[in-house]
């Protein structure tokens, strides 16, 4: 997590293949930016694993 003037950044590692970023201002409670970004993460690696099964992700 990074802490900005405005706001908060947590990145988190989507599988070997991507990396998402959730912002947040900076009145948001940071314990619901973490468990926003894991629930965001692991949705967006389901998908990228789907579409790789499929052969459409190279």
């Amino acid at each position: 997590m990074s802490q900005f003037t405005d706001g908060y950044l947590v990145a988190r590692a989507v599988g070997e293949r991507a990396l998402i970023g959730v912002l947040g201002d900076a009145g948001m409670d940071v314990q619901r930016l973490h468990a926003e970004a894991q629930e965001s993460a692991a949705r967006t690696s389901i998908l990228l694993t789907a579409e790789s099964s499929k052969g459409e992700v190279n």
